[in-house]
């Protein structure tokens, strides 16, 4: 648990106390959706909110608290890889891209056009 104590509540008998620890969370990582996302020291009860690392997306939010360091809001989105996409008659080949990136690729010779693709938590 986490550490120092403050007396939440006794019921008044020797001997008998409950401790609240507060100690602060030291610098650690936590991971969501695969990303791993380092943070520093927080003092007890601090909140605050970390950007995930390339190529995720997103943000989480974070509370220094008794189970110590948790995540309390968000996750990191995942990049979508590249690969093809093949429609009866031919093959079209697209690169990896970040969630919420719309991404073309072009018909392959003798056909024309594109096509655009939304990446979406991979």
């Amino acid at each position: 648990v986490n550490g120092w104590g403050v007396i939440s509540h006794s019921t008044g008998r020797c001997g008998s106390a409950c401790f609240l620890r507060t100690n602060p969370c030291y610098e650690g990582e936590v991971k969501s959706a695969g990303a791993t996302i380092r943070y520093g020291n927080f003092s007890f009860g601090a909140r605050g909110t970390m950007r995930c690392p390339l190529p995720y997306m997103g943000e989480i939010g974070l509370y220094c608290g008794i189970s110590g360091m948790e995540v309390t809001s968000g996750r990191c989105l995942r990049q979508c890889p590249g690969g093809s996409y093949f429609d009866r008659t031919f093959e079209v080949y697209y690169p990896a891209s970040y969630h919420g990136e719309l991404t073309s690729a072009d018909c392959p010779r003798g056909a024309q056009g594109n096509i655009t693709m939304l990446c979406l938590d991979g």
